[in-house]
């Protein structure tokens, strides 16, 4: 079938979790918590972000998002995050 032939999207919240789940500080993985405390938003927005049920529209929480998963402003502007 044409469906199995296409690639799922992977969504900015996908994107943010595996580079999230990928960063290290002190060799301790970073929570939501501490991404939160980095960006300066609450821990349930991180969680949204996560699941998809919402994006950061802010362009500095956009930028303190990029800076704390420490990708590109550009990538994080465009809505994209490193696979």
């Amino acid at each position: 079938m044409i469906r199995s032939r296409i690639k799922r999207r992977v969504s900015l919240g996908d994107r943010v979790k595996k580079a999230r789940e990928g960063l290290r500080v002190a060799g301790e993985k970073v929570t939501q918590d501490d991404l939160a405390r980095a960006v300066g938003v609450k821990r349930n927005t991180v969680t949204r972000w996560e699941n998809g049920a919402m994006v950061p529209s802010d362009p500095a929480t956009r930028a303190s998002l990029a800076e704390a998963l420490e990708v590109s402003r550009v990538a994080s502007v465009a809505g994209e995050l490193p696979d």
